[in-house]
């Protein structure tokens, strides 16, 4: 009787195996292409079967006007764990859009490494969010609040700050710092991004070494740190961008040296602060409007030589192939030898300090908001002074010769309101007459 049992045990484990068998050699009947107009994968995945490599489906993609890249506009699938994908319809993915997973009930997302922008609040109230998993290589700026109230959300903890992870380092990007109150923070050697906000707001921070490891800093990353007043980059830096509004309004912070290295340098990135001289790197290749704006102290505006984009004459900041004057301070004097044809928006706005300005007879073109604010600015001496005008949308009006012929009047043309509301100042080239 054991005998027959053992026989029949034998035969039920073999019909199993059997049926296995044939169950794995079924062919797959859901290899069905993904709807390109979501989804960017290449087949979905074995009935009960979960891919975690894969592109998500739900996923919503839009492609650039110009179709050089992809953004991620938002998400309205069922899985928890999403993939995001590196290309859709042949353009790479670049961006994570404002509110792209805005109420999203996932648990895990997957950053590839092909993002270069993540916008604000783009996983906004996600409060299953657990795992935000950023692809090695990826380098990406990444706005405020990017992950507000993802209360469940993954961080490592280290010197009062929370670092969220790559899939190879644990404290790749600082995220926030809550405490308030420390004079110093310790940023881990391990950080490649400080994402905009982190210190946001830190009353009481006065000094901050940024570690070798960093690449990025992100956008309004240190804004408002009242007394900050010392910013020490690491030897053998890795920076390759201060994002916009990185410093703004950090009214005690009073030098820095950027490292060699460093590429670009955002817009309004020490607006308000007690600068009051600065070496541009020679391997800066951007800088953008409003760099210096409301710098009362500053006086001194120098490049380094090999810079192949810009140079430094009479403390302007000058981008030399385009004779574009980018930036100045208090103690600028606009070259007159046509090396400066046009000086930028907001170059010299809320300049404070400014008392007097010429403008070389060369400069033809002052954009918007160019010396807006400028409060002290009292004499402005147009060398050239026939064949202004000023413009109002489409609308332009042109500018009594004999008004900018008056250095008071003059000043107060490029400072008041009026000015401010034409968006930018022309001069009519004299053959066009």
């Amino acid at each position: 009787m054991k005998k027959l049992c053992c026989i029949f045990g034998v035969l039920i484990v073999l019909f199993l195996v059997f049926v296995a068998c044939e169950e794995t050699q079924k062919p797959n009947t859901n290899d069905a292409a993904p709807d390109t107009e979501q989804t960017p994968g290449e087949g979905q995945q074995e009935e009960g079967t979960e891919d975690l490599t894969k592109p998500t489906e739900g996923v919503v993609y839009e492609k650039s006007k110009d179709g050089t890249y992809a953004t991620v506009k938002g998400y309205n699938g069922e899985a928890k764990h999403v993939v995001i994908a590196n290309t859709y319809q042949g353009s790479p993915v670049k961006e994570i859009g404002v509110e792209a997973f805005k109420h999203a009930d996932i648990t895990t997302v997957v950053i590839p490494s092909s993002v270069t922008d993540i916008r604000t609040r783009a996983f906004y109230m996600c409060t299953a969010l657990e795992n935000a998993v950023f692809e090695k290589g990826f380098l990406g700026h990444i706005d405020e609040n990017v992950f507000y109230s993802c209360t469940k959300l993954a961080k490592t903890e280290y010197d009062a700050c929370s670092y969220i992870a790559s899939v190879d380092n644990p404290y790749f990007l600082l995220y926030e710092c809550t405490a308030k109150s420390m004079d110093a923070y310790e940023i881990h050697k391990d950080t490649k991004i400080i994402a905009g906000g982190a210190f946001a707001k830190c009353k009481k921070v006065k000094t901050i070494t940024i570690p070798a490891s960093v690449n990025l800093i992100c956008e309004s990353a240190f804004s408002e740190c009242e007394l900050l007043s010392e910013v020490v980059f690491e030897a053998d830096s890795q920076l390759k961008m201060i994002g916009n509004y990185a410093f703004y309004q950090c009214a005690s912070f009073a030098t820095i040296a950027f490292p060699e290295g460093l590429c670009r340098i955002g817009e309004w990135a020490f607006f308000e602060t007690a600068l009051t001289s600065v070496l541009i790197p020679a391997s800066v290749t951007e800088v953008l409007p409003g760099l210096f704006a409301n710098c009362a102290m500053l006086e001194r505006i120098t490049v380094a030589d090999g810079n192949a984009k810009y140079h430094a004459e009479g403390n302007c900041l000058i981008e030399t192939q385009s004779r574009t004057l980018i930036a100045g301070c208090k103690t600028s004097v606009i070259p007159a030898d046509g090396s400066v044809t046009s000086i930028a928006d907001s170059a010299f706005y809320e300049c404070v300090a400014l008392r007097e300005i010429t403008i070389p007879a060369c400069v033809n073109w002052i954009g918007e908001y160019a010396f807006a604010n400028c409060t002290s600015l009292a004499s402005a001496v147009f060398i050239n002074t026939a064949d202004w005008v000023a413009v109002y949308g489409k609308e332009e009006r042109d500018i009594p010769a004999e008004g900018l012929s008056n250095p008071e009047k003059a000043a107060e043309f490029l400072t008041d309101d009026y000015c401010v509301e034409i968006w930018k100042c022309t001069r009519i080239p004299q053959e066009m007459n």
